[in-house]
């Protein structure tokens, strides 16, 4: 029974994120040229839509693609550019980020509604995953673990921070105070 509901989950949440033709005229409206070929062009996409879509909370109870082109958290922009990837056919999974709860454990996701978050995604490119930022323009490809050792547009300390790939967060928050997670991936 469980595999069933994940598996529905799964769908749901893979629905969800696939744009349709509505949201691929919005993308490039504002975006431009959405399509990706080469890592200069990925670049590109993810530098344009840091450009554009700036810093700051729009909602956080539905996520609508045509609220969130010109402002948004991290959350947004990382749907904005899964979006974008999953158009180009590149394969993602999220990641969550986390710290600061009082048990350091995977516990803190369910028990602590004071975590810190940041909401990111790892894409593959050739053979590798590299990691998709979210809050600031990408000058080139890096791997998880040197994007959570270098970063430093967010005030997640250099050690300490928690991920679970396969897992988005949409709203800031995990289970507390009362939202499911977002658990997908995207392979092509």
């Amino acid at each position: 029974m469980v595999f069933v509901g994940t598996n529905i989950l799964l769908q749901i949440n893979r629905n969800q994120l696939s744009p349709n033709q509505m949201e691929i005229k919005l993308l490039e409206d504002v975006y431009g040229n959405i399509y990706i070929n080469n890592t200069n062009d990925l670049i590109r996409v993810q530098n344009r839509v840091q450009e554009m879509c700036k810093h700051g909370f729009v909602n956080d109870l539905e996520f609508i693609l045509k609220q969130k082109l010109y402002k948004g958290e991290c959350y947004d922009r990382s749907l904005i550019l899964q979006k974008i990837l999953i158009l180009n056919k590149i394969s993602l999974r999220p990641i969550y980020l986390y710290y600061g709860g009082p048990t350091n454990s995977p516990l803190d996701l369910i028990f602590s509604s004071k975590l810190k978050s940041h909401s990111i995604f790892e894409f593959k490119w050739g053979s590798n995953y590299y990691v998709m930022n979210t809050n600031t323009k990408m000058l080139k490809l890096q791997k998880l673990d040197e994007f959570l050792k270098t970063e430093t547009s967010w005030s997640f300390p250099k050690s300490g921070v928690h991920y679970l790939r396969y897992v988005n967060n949409r709203n800031g928050r995990f289970l507390a105070p009362n939202y499911l997670p977002d658990i997908y991936y995207f392979n092509y």
